[in-house]
């Protein structure tokens, strides 16, 4: 009844309940119908949620359309929405649905971050990182990236593990930190974090020596695809560290 009376939270929430099949028949259908309504009277998360389906391809019958993605990413934008601040930050950032503008990237992925938007902070690193439309510094990215770190973010945490581990630019190597950073992401099953660490463990660095666990995390990677932990896997059993020796 509230959606029917012009309701945007009731009509989102609709939106979810069709969506789950919650107590109805599923239906995308009805899902795109009651978040577009949603979206038309106003409601950022709506808009938000619009801007993701038709930037990444949404329920069925919603097609990749990324000039609409931005226009409703825009709409929540201007209320506020941290999430949608940080998506339409990386449509500037990639140049999808409109001209490439690294600058109209970083104030918005600020704006998120503002907000304790743990990607949009990460995003903020990558500018830094590579120069993009700000004068490259290291140490800035690495600010960055310890702020988003700091909220969970387990490819950040990786990213800043290499920092520490491979050293930057005004970022001195810091073995113990590396291996810190890379077991905080590890933990949260990162691929790549689970294979640095490994790496880590195998050489006895920023701490103990540890073919058993090297394994371990290698094995953890690989399961995931990780191609350097199966070459790394098959170099332990190869040489029958912290392993029977197996060279088949």
């Amino acid at each position: 009844q509230a959606a029917d009376q012009g309701h945007e939270v009731a009509m989102s929430n609709l939106a979810h309940i069709y969506q789950h099949g919650q107590g109805v028949v599923q239906s995308y259908v009805k899902v795109r119908e009651w978040l577009e309504r949603a979206a038309a009277g106003g409601c950022p998360d709506a808009q938000a949620v619009l801007g993701s389906y038709y930037s990444l391809g949404g329920p069925e019958g919603v097609t990749i359309d990324l000039p609409r993605a931005r226009m409703w990413y825009e709409k929540a934008v201007a209320q506020g929405h941290a999430e949608a601040q940080c998506c339409l930050g990386g449509m500037h950032h990639e140049g999808k649905g409109g001209p490439q503008d690294f600058t109209r990237a970083r104030e918005l992925y600020e704006l998120a971050a503002a907000q304790g938007h743990a990607v949009a902070m990460f995003n903020l690193g990558v500018l830094y990182e590579h120069g993009q439309g700000v004068a490259q510094r290291y140490v800035k990215a690495r600010d960055w990236y310890e702020r988003a770190a700091e909220a969970g973010n387990a490819q950040t945490q990786t990213a800043l593990g290499c920092y520490y581990h491979y050293g930057r630019e005004g970022v001195a190597i810091d073995l113990p930190r590396a291996r810190m950073w890379y077991e905080t992401a590890a933990a949260q099953g990162h691929a790549g974090a689970q294979n640095n660490l490994g790496g880590m463990h195998l050489q006895g660095q920023g701490g103990p020596q540890d073919f058993t666990r090297a394994r371990e995390l290698l094995e953890l990677a690989a399961a995931q695809g990780q191609g350097q932990s199966i070459i790394s896997i098959g170099v332990l059993y190869g040489d029958g560290q912290g392993v029977k020796q197996d060279l088949n």
